[in-house]
């Protein structure tokens, strides 16, 4: 992590982070062929291992130039989770156990305006298909000649936020707000569900205190 004064005119810092952790499937498991607890696949023709790699790297920045501050960041790695680190759901990993890819960008803009400051920003979480999601698909009903394929179960696809809002500095101390946000949620959709999508609009208003 680095953290730097440019001149008068503001402050950079960048950081950098990353996870590595092995898994383990559990229950009796053995990846010697043939062994009593050793799994088959049929799709892949390969013996299943016992045990998977997660791992990921992070990195992002936070530039301010007198009344503009600007913030980035992104990920990428497999198995990392979506909700909290090291998540075991569909949304890390496929239902034969393959760690799914997964990657995301967040962006944060805020501008000080006298006693006003005044943000927006947005991101988005993206989670990948393994080869065993492929692999799984039957004809989408929504193709009356039966040439496309759907997914057999429903994955998720992607999360992504939006933010806006204000804030009005009363003094150093006391403060009031007023922000929205827009949450989205898209699935891969399963035959019986083809391309769900759920969005989520926010608002709140408030006031805080420090002492």
């Amino acid at each position: 992590m680095g953290n730097w004064r440019l001149g008068g005119l503001g402050r950079l810092v960048i950081f950098i982070n990353g996870t590595y952790q092995k898994v383990f499937k559990d229950s009796y498991c053995t990846s010697v062929p043939n062994a009593p607890g050793a799994v088959y696949d049929m799709d892949t023709m390969k013996w299943l291992p016992c045990d998977e790699t997660i791992a990921g790297g992070a990195a992002g920045l936070r530039l301010e130039l007198g009344p503009f501050h600007l913030g980035l960041s992104g990920y990428y790695g497999q198995g990392l989770g979506l909700n909290y680190a090291l998540e075991v759901s569909d949304a890390a990993q496929d239902r034969e156990g393959n760690l799914r890819t997964e990657s995301g960008e967040y962006v944060q803009l805020q501008v000080v305006i006298r006693k006003f400051d005044l943000f927006a920003g947005g991101g988005i979480a993206k989670m990948y298909l393994t080869d065993y999601d492929n692999k799984h698909r039957d004809t989408d009903p929504r193709d009356t000649t039966g040439a496309s394929l759907a997914y057999k179960y429903n994955f998720l696809k992607d999360q992504i936020g939006f933010n806006a809002g204000i804030v009005y500095n009363v003094t150093p101390s006391l403060h009031f707000d007023l922000d929205f946000f827009r949450a989205q949620a898209d699935w891969f959709g399963a035959n019986n569900f083809p391309g769900q999508k759920q969005v989520v609009w926010v608002s709140n208003g408030g006031m805080m205190a420090n002492w």
